[in-house]
């Protein structure tokens, strides 16, 4: 019996086919985490709810963009620019009342940093 020295490339197909699969089941658990987020903070401000919405819909003026996204994004530097704009959405959030809310059902599963032991 002969073999032969003749190797057949392995497909990347089911490479990324595995990844597809493990990235649209992460974004699935994004979604249902936000979500289940967005039902908590809902029933913790049910009053306050329309007032909020309002507000972080309304534009920013001179930016052309909504509070949500101001809140959304990622900080322009680590210097102190940054730092100052970080403080200042720490402020909006306390104008809002959100300093306030307890929220008790918060899940936070996953969002934790473990530590080695």
């Amino acid at each position: 019996m002969t073999t032969s020295a003749y190797t057949v490339p392995v497909s990347n197909f089911h490479h990324e086919l595995g990844r597809y699969h493990v990235r649209r089941h992460v974004t699935a658990a994004w979604r249902h985490h936000e979500q289940t987020l967005f039902k908590v903070i809902v029933a913790a401000v049910p009053s306050q709810r329309d007032t909020w919405v309002t507000r972080l819909l309304t534009l920013i003026e001179g930016y052309e963009i909504t509070h949500l996204e101001w809140l959304g994004a990622v900080p322009s530097s680590k210097a102190t620019k940054g730092l100052e704009e970080q403080t200042e959405k720490i402020g909006f959030l306390k104008e809002l009342g959100a300093a306030r809310l307890v929220l008790p059902d918060l899940p936070l599963a996953g969002w934790s940093i473990s530590r080695g032991g």
